[in-house]
């Protein structure tokens, strides 16, 4: 039950601790997908930075692959509503984030 794992925009060549990590990001939903970005890397910690990861809307959010740095890092996110809702609709439902990014960095620590 993997998903997938796309190199196309890598542009040096992956490690095998890159390779296995981005493997990793993807075991919990086949519905996941990391792409490798040119400027993909591990950190000190190990952890896989510089990728773009999707996953469906029915998957828990246990299938992300957050670190403890995620929400101190430049990130973009993007929610697109599969239910057909306009983007005011969906952006109003989004918009009060904070709570849950707080509740996310406390169950990091």
């Amino acid at each position: 039950m993997h998903g997938l794992v796309d190199i196309r925009y890598a542009h040096r060549c992956l490690s095998k601790q890159q390779v296995e990590a981005a493997h990793n990001s993807v075991t919990a939903s086949k519905h996941t997908k990391i792409t490798l970005m040119p400027n993909h890397s591990l950190n000190i910690e190990g952890e896989l930075e510089g990728f773009v990861f999707e996953c469906s809307a029915d998957d828990p959010a246990s299938v992300l692959p957050l670190s403890k740095k995620t929400f101190s890092t430049t990130a973009i996110y993007e929610c697109v509503p599969d239910n057909g809702s306009t983007y005011q609709q969906a952006q109003r439902q989004y918009m009060n984030v904070f709570p849950i990014m707080e509740a996310l960095i406390n169950s990091l620590r």
